[in-house]
């Protein structure tokens, strides 16, 4: 957390403790207090937990993407990287760390995956290679109607 974010916290009268969590308390799931490094034992009603977001780009690094400014894979709003053929999603590029944010940009991802071999024409090559047909992307019930 930011020095700015925990005083304007503060002066809500919400008490901000920083440091490095040593040992945890709880039974049956629940949490009910954690002790710090420096042997502060915090007991409050709620405990929220800021941890570093620090990508993992190994592989990115050696496909030759863009990195944003802190180390997360640059992407256009669809995923598709500097590199052709090659996307990334879920919590590599530079967006906010949720888990529904992950799972919309990997859905994302997918569908431009999709129509990206479609019109190379590369799905009908896998489906004739292969001994499970493809779905068409018009068969798809949602996909074949016209919206007007």
């Amino acid at each position: 957390m930011s020095g700015g974010a925990a005083g304007r916290m503060r002066e809500r009268g919400i008490s901000v403790q920083v440091g490095e969590i040593a040992a945890l308390e709880g039974r049956q799931g629940h949490l009910n207090a954690l002790t710090l490094e420096g042997g502060a034992r915090l007991t409050p009603d709620a405990f929220f937990v800021v941890g570093p977001k620090l990508p993992r780009h190994e592989l990115a690094v050696q496909l030759g993407l863009e990195l944003a400014a802190k180390g997360h894979i640059q992407t256009a709003w669809h995923g598709q990287t500097n590199v052709a053929g090659v996307w990334a999603a879920g919590d590599v590029p530079p967006q906010t760390q949720q888990v529904s944010a992950a799972l919309g940009s990997g859905n994302m991802a997918a569908v431009m995956i999709d129509q990206t071999l479609t019109r190379l024409g590369l799905r009908t090559r896998l489906a004739q290679a292969s001994a499970v047909p493809l779905p068409s992307p018009d068969s798809h019930p949602i996909a074949s109607r016209s919206f007007q």
